[in-house]
């Protein structure tokens, strides 16, 4: 896959600057060997299950605030959640939230998002919340590194496509706001009699279709890069004339 930069600002250039610091923050494979080797000394044999214990009391733990912060008890939760379209019984919500159970599959997950309004990433990584997390056996890692990660919001992955899409979807909320506002500003143009605004407008105008003609050559090249790498193609755009 092309390394690409993120997404674009709505004037059609690259905006790296939204993505600064995404990927795991002055991690060298050293480092990460350090900290697999502390992992590794601290749990023994079940490190690896305890961070998976770890994982699910911290899923836990945001269910049980998450619920209470909406006056749910749990009996209310798992009604949300048989609503949702798959049941999450209330003992099951017991024994998670009391620490008795130790797993979690990904479709309760889901499921628990939804049914507390919220998305699954804040009940796995809850930045602003906690400082750090484990994403991964290993250390560590700020919170929001880790749900940017696990959202596809990182960089450097071989194979995230995610940026093309919210690239694509991004230019065309830009172009739709564009072809709102120049049938605006031409007709503005027609109707003013005074110079100095008239060269005003006109000047409005050449730049909003300069930026214009920018994004419509990135939407083609996302859809042309989508279509290159065999992946499923994006929903035919209006705009892209």
């Amino acid at each position: 896959m092309t390394q690409r930069s993120p997404d674009t600002g709505g004037d059609g250039q690259r905006d790296d600057e939204e993505w600064e610091d995404e990927e795991w923050e002055g991690v060298t494979d050293e480092s990460e060997d350090e900290a697999f080797d502390e992992h590794a000394a601290l749990f023994g044999d079940k490190w690896g299950e305890e961070w998976s214990k770890a994982v699910v009391a911290t899923v836990a733990a945001e269910v049980c605030r998450r619920r209470t912060e909406l006056g749910l008890s749990q009996h209310e939760l798992a009604a949300r959640c048989g609503d949702v379209g798959y049941p999450v019984p209330r003992n099951v919500l017991a024994n998670l939230e009391s620490g008795r159970r130790h797993s979690l599959q990904i479709v309760e997950l889901l499921v628990l998002a939804k049914a507390l309004d919220c998305v699954p990433v804040a009940l796995l990584f809850p930045v602003g919340r906690r400082e750090t997390v484990h994403p991964l056996p290993g250390g560590p890692r700020p919170a929001l590194t880790a749900a940017n990660w696990f959202s596809g919001l990182g960089r450097g992955e071989e194979d995230n496509w995610l940026f093309i899409y919210r690239d694509h979807a991004k230019q065309q909320r830009a172009l739709a706001e564009i072809d709102y506002d120049l049938p605006e500003l031409q007709a503005s143009l027609r109707n003013c009699v005074h110079f100095s605004e008239r060269r005003k407008l006109q000047d409005n105008i050449a730049r909003l279709q300069k930026r214009r003609d920018k994004i419509t050559a990135l939407l083609a090249s996302d859809r042309a890069e989508l279509q290159a790498e065999g992946l499923l193609p994006l929903d035919p755009d209006v705009y892209d004339t």
